[in-house]
């Protein structure tokens, strides 16, 4: 068994595609219009798992707590943190290393989920 993707129902996709596609590089690989108001995407990055972002203008999406979150690794750390604090409104947590090989930052997305980037060495 492998994970597919990991779906977030969104309040603005305009928004969360400038988070997830301009300030996190992530890549949409399918985007659909199922009918008015009610939009889909899948974004990757390099592996196999996806980020289904849900759009439903019928529906409200209330602010999430932070008891779920998604683990994205990255290469460049510092510079992906760089970025995140600079672009503004993005809440940044951290460094926390939990060893001296991995290090980690929480971010907020637009809807309030959680999402930590990771780096290991």
């Amino acid at each position: 068994m492998k994970l597919c993707w990991v779906t977030l129902h969104v309040r603005d996709l305009s928004v969360s595609l400038k988070f997830y596609r301009d300030l996190l590089g992530l890549k949409i690989s399918n985007q659909m219009k199922i009918k008015e108001g009610l939009e889909i995407v899948f974004m990757s990055g390099d592996g196999e798992a996806r980020i289904e972002l849900i759009c439903d203008k019928n529906v409200i999406v209330e602010k999430k707590d932070h008891s779920f979150s998604v683990g994205l690794d990255v290469e460049n750390l510092d510079e992906l943190v760089k970025r995140a604090k600079s672009s503004g409104g993005v809440n940044v947590v951290g460094p926390i290393k939990p060893n001296p090989h991995v290090r980690f930052y929480m971010l907020s997305d637009p809807d309030g989920y959680t999402i930590q980037l990771v780096e290991t060495k």
